[in-house]
């Protein structure tokens, strides 16, 4: 057989189309393959976009502190959880920075998703979970420890269960923070105060 002959064969053969069972399964399992890839390719897309739109930081944070603040207000003064999220917001925060206040009603917000990072210590804020009480000024603006009743009962529950959920954690002031942070905030012992849970 010539060689244009075998050329002529081997293009014959070509346009013959494949019908036997072993070509259907390897057409079928190259298929499946590609539709897998697919799939696979379709969630790493969903999870970056989920990463995205819900998380600052990528789960999980080790979490070292409690950082107890005050909202360094008057007492005698209202401010909200809506005017504490305008006051972050002029400051150019997107949102509010401690990741839990507690308004004079003893009310707890959730603030910033624990796996966030705050905005609340500079230089602390990775390994840490921000909390505040509203008010920190007695009726003169001068630091006082004026936490009610409820804010006090409110503060000591949630910092029992944020205790158990990281164990390892100290809970301090602001200022226990540093000695080179200038603030009286929170104005009062928190180390002292809660060493029992500790």
């Amino acid at each position: 057989m010539s060689l244009s002959e075998r050329s002529e064969l081997g293009r014959d053969s070509e346009r013959r189309p494949t019908s036997s069972p072993a070509a259907a399964a390897l057409i079928f399992w190259l298929l499946l393959d590609q539709a897998k890839s697919d799939i696979q390719t379709k969630i790493k897309n969903l999870k970056k976009t989920y990463m995205k739109q819900y998380c600052f930081y990528q789960n999980y944070r080790e979490i070292k502190l409690l950082v107890i603040h005050c909202s360094a207000t008057r007492y005698d003064r209202d401010f909200p959880v809506e005017a504490l999220r305008g006051a972050h917001k002029d400051r150019g925060f997107a949102d509010i920075g401690y990741h839990y206040y507690i308004t004079r009603d003893g009310e707890l917000h959730r603030c910033r998703p624990e796996n966030q990072i705050g905005a609340h210590a500079s230089g602390w804020n990775d390994h840490s979970l921000g909390i505040c009480y509203e008010g920190g000024l007695d009726e003169r603006g001068l630091p006082a420890d004026t936490r009610t009743y409820a804010q006090r009962c409110t503060l000591l529950d949630l910092l029992r269960q944020l205790r158990r959920d990281y164990p390892s954690a100290r809970i301090l002031g602001h200022y226990q923070l540093s000695p080179y942070i200038r603030k009286a905030c929170p104005c009062f012992d928190t180390e002292k105060e809660y060493q029992e849970l500790c």
